[in-house]
């Protein structure tokens, strides 16, 4: 079954423009058929950068599972001293981060690639909204792959509802961190966060 978590560039492109306004600046972003969320900035990921920059944030920052660039170009444009790269395994995903980096004039990296697949240095922040629909297998996957890639003082920030597994997913985190809190709550949304 094919869903955003894949390549899918065989679909027929339908690109289309996102406008929302989010912590009072107005955004336009660049979506199109074949990635996640592709009509509108989810809720989720708002809530995830909302709390992120709330928190003392690290750079370099990973974007792992960015799609279209929503989560780390806001936090580009809110942060702008903070080192930011956006990882895809959606090619599609990635070409329409990159388009909206450039007409916003926001400096980050869209890379293409299986999770960590396509990088070699540490990150002292990850921030993930996972691949729910891909399966737990691959959430898991990414939330070790996180840890790996994470130096020694960095931090996972992770926004799943409860109703796809937050308990589940909060115990694979302390699993492999060896802690885990839940640093936000809102309409079924947590945000996790785990030290390495």
């Amino acid at each position: 079954m094919k869903h955003y978590f894949t390549d899918n560039r065989e679909l027929p492109s339908d690109r289309k423009e996102i406008s929302f306004r989010f912590l009072g600046y107005d955004y336009r972003f660049v979506s199109d058929a074949g990635v996640f969320s592709k009509g509108e900035a989810d809720e989720g990921s708002l809530l995830l950068v909302k709390t992120v920059l709330e928190e003392p944030l690290q750079s370099p920052l990973l974007d792992l599972g960015c799609g279209w660039g929503l989560m780390s170009l806001l936090l580009k444009h809110m942060r702008p001293q903070v080192q930011i790269v956006g990882t895809d395994i959606n090619p599609r995903a990635i070409e329409c981060a990159r388009e909206t980096s450039l007409k916003l004039n926001l400096p980050a990296a869209f890379l293409v690639g299986d999770g960590t697949s396509a990088l070699s240095d540490p990150f002292q922040t990850v921030i993930l909204n996972p691949p729910i629909r891909a399966g737990k297998d691959v959430v898991y996957r990414l939330f070790q792959e996180s840890y790996d890639i994470l130096t020694k003082s960095g931090c996972l920030y992770v926004v799943i509802r409860r109703q796809q597994g937050a308990a589940s997913a909060a115990k694979e985190l302390e699993r492999i961190f060896g802690n885990v809190s839940r640093i936000a709550l809102k309409r079924g949304f947590e945000v996790l966060k785990a030290s390495k």
